[in-house]
């Protein structure tokens, strides 16, 4: 009667070792699973936000870049209509408008291209 009873208490010894060890275990594979899903989650959030900065970055880049060359292009323009200038001036002054409207397609290309970029970066 008492090896039975040691035998008992042997088994419920187990079984409750058992219930604890895969207690442990489930919380081990809930705890992954939150922390798997957090480090994903969190990713998504550093994406999105250099995307934004660098979508700041660049609109901001394209309006500190323009908006002088367009001013001078502008004064140029004014300078250029008035019906007394000589014609050598006149055509150096066209020459700096052309160079100037260049200059802003080249702004222009490569802020595109900087877009283009990052917005394929995030796609892989």
């Amino acid at each position: 009667m008492v090896t039975t009873e040691n035998e008992l208490q042997k088994t419920r010894s187990e079984q409750v070792e058992l219930e604890s060890r895969e207690k442990v275990a489930q919380e081990a594979n809930r705890l992954k699973f939150v922390h798997s899903f957090s480090f994903s989650f969190m990713e998504q959030l550093l994406t999105r936000r250099r995307t934004l900065i660098r979508t700041e970055f660049l609109t901001t880049m394209s309006h500190e870049l323009r908006s002088p060359i367009a001013q001078i292009m502008g004064v140029m323009e004014l300078v250029l209509a008035d019906d007394t200038l000589a014609e050598d001036h006149r055509r150096l002054i066209g020459k700096a408008v052309g160079s100037g409207e260049v200059l802003l397609d080249l702004i222009g290309a490569v802020l595109v291209r900087a877009l283009s970029y990052y917005a394929d970066q995030e796609l892989r």
